[in-house]
């Protein structure tokens, strides 16, 4: 699938805000379908990773990655996401 543009979200302990986020995307009105949704998890210690892995299960535009370790900031999240995404237009969204 070739999408139009790709939204990046680096995650850590967003249990609390992550699934509003993520309808947000959803309700854009470039259509869903048009975007690659990249969740990096910067090893959360919540719920975060079992939400990620659901929404991944449900969706084929939603790719979950899950970061071994903490990295402390969102830098490292959204490079890993910029590596693994596939559309010429990249985005990124808080989870919060």
């Amino acid at each position: 699938m070739t999408y139009k543009l790709t939204v990046i979200i680096p995650t850590y302990n967003a249990e609390n805000y992550l699934l509003e986020a993520v309808n947000s995307i959803k309700e854009q009105s470039i259509g869903f379908e048009n975007i690659e949704l990249i969740l990096v998890d910067d090893n959360s210690s919540d719920n975060t990773k079992v939400i990620l892995k659901e929404l991944s299960q449900e969706h084929e535009n939603i790719k979950s990655i899950f970061l071994e370790g903490n990295s402390g900031t969102a830098s490292q999240p959204r490079n890993i996401g910029i590596e693994n995404a596939s559309s010429p237009y990249i985005m990124f969204l808080d989870n919060d």
